[in-house]
């Protein structure tokens, strides 16, 4: 176990090892607690305009439970981090980026929302503490099928929407194969 933003992470698994992990995920399907992500709410009706302010993606295009890879930008264009958006059916943007840069985003995104309701505009993000959990590989959808209340063959890629996994409701399952594998 390692110290890793603030959350004690295991980087290897010894009865494993790192080459036998990385091949089950590729050729079968592997679990991973990601809950030290950073995950964000973006809510108002100017919440579209606030993000593709600081990011090089077109949120507008997006269509509802669509997502989209994504870098947040400075003032110069400059790259502080990847993050994935998603534009929900429920209204809001949903916004995941890295546990290493989690402090600098956040930052930045709540120096740059100070800035943007200044100007009258209407927007309001929130942290979301949830658990983020990501299942990867090809075998993914076969394992998650029978706990989820939502018919995943119809959730393409980089895709979302919200359901019942397991008895926990309202759950955001999002199918953005981010590491290479669905």
């Amino acid at each position: 176990m390692v110290e890793f933003g603030g959350w004690s992470m295991p980087v290897y698994y010894s009865d494993l090892g790192i080459p036998a992990s990385h091949l089950h995920t590729r050729e079968a399907v592997s679990i991973f607690d990601v809950s030290h992500m950073l995950q964000t709410i973006l809510r108002g009706k100017d919440s579209v305009e606030f993000i593709e302010s600081l990011t090089v993606a077109d949120i507008a295009g997006l269509k509802e439970d669509q997502g989209t890879l994504s870098l947040l930008t400075n003032e110069s264009g400059g790259i502080i981090d990847d993050l994935i958006i998603s534009k929900t059916s429920l209204g809001y943007l949903y916004v995941v980026s890295n546990a290493g840069c989690s402090e600098k985003d956040l930052q930045h995104l709540r120096s740059s929302l100070d800035k943007f309701k200044k100007k009258g505009k209407d927007v309001n993000l929130e942290v979301f503490n949830n658990a983020l959990i990501a299942v990867q590989g090809p075998a993914v959808a076969d394992v998650l099928q029978p706990l989820v209340d939502v018919d995943l063959g119809k959730l393409s890629f980089m895709n979302t929407t919200e359901a019942r996994v397991l008895d926990v409701h309202n759950c955001r399952v999002t199918r953005c194969g981010y590491t290479g594998e669905d």
